[in-house]
């Protein structure tokens, strides 16, 4: 058994042929949701399947970010995960992708459970949070190796092509929302930089 929470992690992304999304989101949500805020926020709580009109979100963070004059201002960030085995995008023609089931799927929960919280004069009053400060973080989903479902002898073409997909996604429709889209590649290269943070973290039941 993985005494490492990061081993256990590392284990679990590499895994093929079933979908783990509930063992890695636990993991990333009770040792390293400070990578899902952004540098300058500290953690106020991180909790898991906040229950909405639309289902149960997947991870919300709290955070608390100080300005200049030494203020603080409550923000919250909701994020959506799905698990590394599932793709990112998937071959459509020769020279076109189309996002995945699994991303169309993630994208609309995300933009459900966003509408709801920060439209929730209950969610808002409870963490004294303005609605403004009710973001979207992003969607944590598939890998560097299931970033695009196709053939094997196609896959370098194929991957340039859903790069740029991507690319065109982010400036078209998340940018302008702040939604992020990130791998577990992307979770186990950026958690090692939390070894020297002095966040508190904390997880609800």
């Amino acid at each position: 058994m993985d005494s490492d929470p990061f081993e256990k992690l590392q284990r679990l992304v590499s895994v093929t042929g079933t979908h783990n999304e509930d063992e890695c989101g636990e993991i990333l949500a009770t040792h390293f949701s400070s990578i899902l805020l952004p540098l300058d926020e500290s953690i106020v709580l991180v909790d898991q399947q906040y229950r909405t009109e639309s289902g149960q979100t997947d991870i919300v963070v709290i955070g608390d970010r100080t300005h200049a004059d030494g203020t603080n201002e409550r923000v919250v960030y909701v994020w959506e995960l799905k698990a590394p085995q599932i793709w990112v995008f998937s071959k459509e023609t020769e020279s076109r992708v189309r996002p995945s089931d699994g991303l169309y799927s993630a994208e609309n929960q995300l933009l459900h459970y966003h509408s709801f919280l920060a439209g929730s004069d209950t969610f808002c009053t409870r963490w004294s949070v303005a609605r403004r400060n009710v973001k979207i973080g992003g969607i944590i989903i598939g890998t560097e190796a299931t970033f695009i479902r196709c053939g094997p002898t196609e896959r370098i073409r194929m991957t340039g092509i859903a790069r740029t997909a991507l690319d065109v996604r982010e400036d078209m429709f998340y940018r302008g929302c702040g939604l992020a889209i990130r791998t577990w590649n992307w979770v186990l290269k950026a958690v090692p930089l939390l070894t020297a943070s002095h966040r508190r973290i904390s997880v609800t039941e």
